[in-house]
């Protein structure tokens, strides 16, 4: 039999998963031959990471953008997603798990598994479209959701947390 929190991590990964989708559906298409989006779905990244044990984090958010870039007709770019973003959530994961009280060292890594994923989507985009020149044009777009999953993530992801550890003791 699979135990609870087996279950609630389950669970919880498929919403995540579902809230990426979504997150990164509200977007601005910055470079639209190339993909370069400005989304939200970095928020909900940076929340999985923070609530979520790693690799249940990598998951949700790498299924979840997959399927966004499978479900808008940017399939091509699918693969290189799921790799980048599995990644990038595993390792931001991992590094704030002990740190969920120091928000400097939080950020700094954010900061660096945002610079992971840019230079992930930067070497997809010149592998999918074969120059090494013209990925620089998506790097700002890439900059700023990342900006914006630092700024609205963090802050959503400890409330998100109080609200947990909230109706967990009030279920005990």
């Amino acid at each position: 039999m699979v135990g609870a929190s087996k279950v609630k991590n389950i669970v919880l990964c498929g919403l995540f998963a579902a809230l990426t989708i979504v997150a990164t559906y509200i977007h601005v298409p910055v470079t639209p031959s190339s993909g370069g989006l400005i989304h939200l779905g970095s928020i909900i990244l940076f929340v999985a990471a923070y609530i979520l044990l790693p690799q249940y984090a990598a998951v949700s958010v790498a299924v979840g953008m997959t399927l966004f870039d499978l479900l808008s007709g940017w399939a091509a770019w699918a693969p290189f997603t799921f790799v980048i973003r599995f990644v990038q959530v595993l390792i931001l994961s991992v590094m704030i798990k002990n740190k969920k009280n120091n928000y400097i060292i939080i950020i700094l890594a954010y900061v660096l598994c945002g610079l992971w994923e840019m230079a992930g989507y930067y070497i997809a985009e010149a592998l999918i479209y074969g120059s090494w020149y013209l990925p620089i044009y998506s790097m700002p777009s890439e900059l700023l959701h990342n900006a914006i999953g630092i700024v609205l993530g963090l802050p959503l992801a400890i409330l998100v947390q109080k609200a947990i550890k909230r109706s967990e003791s009030i279920q005990n």
